[in-house]
C-alpha cells in the first residue's frame, strides 16, 4: 500500500533536518509521484519545491532541480518557503544574481522576514558605501563607488 503523498513529505522534511539529503530526495519524489492525484495545488508545490532542493543538495543543483523550484515559486509566488528555496538552488548553482533577485523579490512580500534577510546579507556583494553616513544611492557615494571599483575592481564574492 502506497504511502500517503503527505506522509512522504513529512518524512523528507525530517529527513532533509536531520541532514539526510538523499533519503529525503526519496520522499519527496514520492510525494511528488502520488500527490498528482491526491493532493491541492498548494501542496503539490511544496513537494515540487522540497523534491527540487533535497536534488540540489543530495546531487548536484541540475536545471532539473532548479526548474522544479521556479516551477513551484511561479505558481505560488506569495509563499515565501518557495521563494526561499530558489534561491537556495541558485545559491547552490552558483547564479548568486539570479538568488538575490528571488530574494529581493520575496523580501518585498514580507520585509521583516529575519530568515530573508539574513540569507540577502551573506548574499549581497556590495561594498560598503564610502561614505557610511549617507544613503547608498545618494549621487556622491554612487560616484566614490565607481571611482573606487574602477581602482580596487569588483568585490570579491
Amino acid at each position: 500500500m502506497p504511502v500517503e503523498p503527505e506522509e512522504s513529505f513529512r518524512q523528507g522534511m525530517g529527513a532533509l533536518k536531520a541532514g539526510n539529503t538523499a533519503e529525503a530526495l526519496a520522499h519527496f519524489q514520492d510525494a511528488v509521484t502520488h500527490g498528482k492525484e491526491r493532493a491541492n495545488l498548494r501542496s503539490r508545490m511544496h513537494y515540487l519545491s522540497y523534491y527540487g532542493l533535497s536534488m540540489a543538495l543530495a546531487h548536484r543543483p541540475s536545471e532539473h532541480a532548479i526548474r522544479a523550484c521556479a516551477k513551484a515559486a511561479s505558481v505560488d509566488p506569495f509563499d515565501l518557503a518557495l521563494q526561499h528555496n530558489l534561491a537556495t538552488v541558485y545559491v547552490l548553482a552558483k547564479q548568486p544574481t539570479k538568488a538575490l533577485a528571488v530574494l529581493e523579490q520575496a523580501l518585498r512580500l514580507e520585509p521583516t522576514n529575519k530568515q530573508l534577510r539574513a540569507e540577502l546579507s551573506r548574499l549581497d556583494r556590495r561594498r560598503r558605501p564610502p561614505v557610511s553616513r549617507l544613503d547608498r544611492n545618494h549621487p556622491l557615494n554612487r560616484w566614490l563607488g565607481r571611482m573606487r571599483a574602477s581602482v580596487v575592481g569588483p568585490p570579491s564574492s
